[in-house]
């Protein structure tokens, strides 16, 4: 296990704003150590709860970037290059990879930043300092000094709310390979199931499954996929619900999935594509989604513009519009 330090360990420094919405939140970490290499149970691993500090703990937010302070003292043959600082968001998915430090060894200040944007749905961070080389092993290589900080940029995404809109998927089937002319496409219009208005831009934060999948024949719960993708033709992401289950038969699937960065849909519509990822008998049905199969998405509005939840059912929708249709029909 690494070691987890008190959040109390990073020391939220006041509220400064960067511009718009974003605001930088900066994290005292002096006196953190780095012994050695990534992973290892020795490590020292800070959560810092960046919402907390935006004055909402527990609350998503987007990140947009990171800035350091840092002033970094080496021991024995150690260099300043190989103290290291991994951050990450809680399902270890990897956000920045920091190499604040340049040369051998001693003791030196570095200042620098580097900048991307992600969704975090539970406001925090973890990290980790690490040596990419490591000199003695569960020894400490190198040690963060007085006023070495962390600075954040990020927004409470309450600002601007994030709201679900769920969708009956019941009764489409999962014919053959991917783009096969007998696989059935559905076309979502989002922005006019929040009541947007059909062909407005959202942004795409996630999206939930409840899927009760029957296969039949000798193909796989595992082979049932569903590609997402934009008007264009750009794959947005792919969900094997049954992942792992390489077996026939029939069994229900929950779960949900956030994206690090969310998706841009510029008319408000995705095309939904279902298909096999091994098809066991070309042009015949190899597994179909029963009844009560919904996806649910979530995406991000202004509070004035989205109406009360709806449970979109089937194909007719409260004000918008699914298209069903082979993808011979694609448009």
């Amino acid at each position: 296990m690494l070691k987890k330090l008190s959040i109390a360990a990073a020391t939220a420094l006041g509220i400064v704003l960067a511009g718009g919405t974003a605001q930088a939140q900066t994290f005292d970490i002096n006196g953190t150590n780095s012994w050695d290499n990534l992973g290892d149970s020795d490590n020292e691993v800070l959560t810092l709860d960046i919402a907390d500090a935006l004055g909402m703990s527990g609350s998503a937010i987007n990140l947009f970037g990171v800035e350091w302070d840092v002033t970094i003292e080496t021991f024995g043959i150690s260099w300043l290059s190989e103290a290291d600082i991994q951050i990450t968001d809680t399902s270890g998915n990897v956000l920045f990879d920091l190499d604040p430090g340049t040369g051998t060894t001693g003791t030196d200040t570095f200042v620098g930043s580097e900048s991307s944007s992600f969704y975090l749905p539970d406001g925090l961070v973890n990290v980790e300092f690490y040596e990419s080389f490591d000199d003695v092993g569960d020894a400490i290589d190198a040690t963060f000094l007085d006023t070495s900080i962390l600075t954040f940029d990020a927004e409470l995404t309450e600002t601007i709310f994030t709201q679900a809109r769920t969708f009956d998927i019941s009764g489409t089937n999962s014919w053959d390979n991917l783009g096969d002319s007998d696989n059935e496409v559905l076309t979502l219009d989002i922005a006019d199931a929040f009541g947007l208005g059909s062909g407005s831009a959202v942004n795409l934060f996630g999206v939930d499954w409840d899927l009760t999948i029957e296969t039949f024949g000798g193909s796989w719960l595992s082979e049932a996929v569903i590609l997402f993708s934009d008007t264009n033709g750009n794959s947005l992401f792919s969900l094997t619900a049954g992942a792992g289950n390489s077996v026939p038969g029939t069994e229900t699937f929950v779960d949900s999935g956030s994206f690090l960065t969310p998706i841009f849909l510029a008319d408000g519509l995705v095309n939904i594509e279902f298909y096999e990822s091994f098809d066991d008998v070309g042009d015949a049905i190899d597994a179909t989604y029963l009844d009560t199969s919904t996806l649910t998405f979530h995406i991000e509005s202004e509070p004035a513009d989205v109406p009360e939840p709806a449970f979109l059912l089937g194909f007719v929708l409260l004000g918008g519009e699914l298209y069903r249709r082979k993808r011979t029909n694609k448009g």
